[in-house]
């Protein structure tokens, strides 16, 4: 590793097998292609253990072709299997298959960014640079909507188009620790504010004014960029209690 295999699953039922080995504490990225290389494949990808017990799978219900990062928590000899989904195959189920500790960006912090501005984002993912500044892309807005990430397509791998709001209102990113009422972090609305779930049982309070009958909307969202499903939204009416 890393390593490009070209090949194909030449006729219905096959299933074509690659060995192995990872250390403990590596990750490793899957990324077939297949349609995107005018191919009928419909793949499936699975990650197995020595015993071919299944540790992650990938397929494209999500519209995507297959992509996957596993940690591994030992080491060993492993296999990745490429199948079809319908389990088809002929000449035209041709697929690439590359294996490695690749790059593969999934998001970016902050999901919103200011109107008419530059600011500079982070980027998430896996075996992404270790310091802060090799995962730091600027992004240039102009007015309220929507603005794409830039990515490098030399330097990192990714399955869809990073995408992140533009808001003409106030901006603000959490600081910890922030999960009480009493450490709350103090907000003047209207205002973005994005904060991170950090660790399990995380919680992130934001503490804002209210007049009796004002209507605040309060909306939610998370994995900004991604296809489908509407952000929740939430209103309340005060009742000129500081919430």
């Amino acid at each position: 590793l890393p390593v490009l295999v070209s090949s194909a699953l030449s006729k219905a039922g096959e299933t074509d097998a690659y060995k192995f080995t990872a250390r403990a504490g590596q990750t490793l990225v899957f990324d077939l292609a297949g349609k995107s290389a005018g191919s009928k494949i419909d793949g499936v990808l699975k990650v197995l253990d020595e015993s071919g017990r299944v540790l992650a799978t990938s397929n494209n219900a999500s519209g995507d072709e297959p992509m996957l990062a596993h940690r591994f928590a030992r080491d060993g000899t492993f296999s990745v299997t490429v199948s079809d989904h319908q389990m088809t195959g002929g000449p035209e189920h041709h697929y690439r298959l590359v294996i490695g500790e690749l790059p593969w960006v999934t998001g970016a912090f902050p999901p919103s960014v200011p109107a008419n501005a530059e600011t500079e984002v982070e980027l998430i993912g896996h075996n992404l640079p270790s310091e802060p500044a090799g995962r730091r892309v600027r992004v240039k807005t102009e007015g309220p909507g929507e603005v794409t990430v830039p990515l490098d397509a030399e330097k990192y791998r990714s399955r869809r188009t990073l995408k992140l709001v533009v808001s003409a209102d106030a901006h603000a990113v959490e600081a910890e620790p922030n999960d009480t009422f009493e450490q709350a972090q103090a907000a003047s609305v209207p205002v973005s504010f994005n904060g991170r779930i950090g660790k399990p049982g995380d919680a992130d309070l934001v503490r804002f004014e209210a007049k009796a009958g004002q209507v605040f909307i309060i909306e939610t969202q998370a994995g900004v960029g991604r296809r489908g499903g509407d952000a929740p939204r939430r209103s309340c009416i005060a009742n000129g209690e500081e919430r």
